[in-house]
């Protein structure tokens, strides 16, 4: 039985988030990164992807949101990655 190679695609402004999430990935399928809204523009009217794994505070005038509606006229399912890091002072 063959087993199915998805293509992923995620887009972080945190480098270190970015590995760690390829890490955890890495046995799933072949994985693009994007650091910004412009990479992840580019790669996704350049390649398909199976799944998309979108910062909503990523780097870029707009945020996450215009890759998301990238993503969904692509047809490429997405997930949504949220942090606040929020100090109680």
């Amino acid at each position: 039985m063959r087993k199915t190679i998805l293509r992923i695609l995620i887009c972080d402004d945190d480098k270190y988030f970015r590995m760690a999430l390829k890490e955890l990935l890495a046995g799933d399928g072949l994985i693009d990164e994007a650091q910004n809204e412009e990479e992840a523009t580019h790669l996704i009217k350049k390649n398909h992807y199976d799944l998309a794994l979108i910062d909503m505070n990523i780097d870029g005038p707009l945020s996450g949101i215009t890759i998301l509606k990238q993503t969904k006229f692509r047809n490429i399912h997405s997930i949504i990655l949220s942090s606040q890091n929020e100090e109680n002072t």
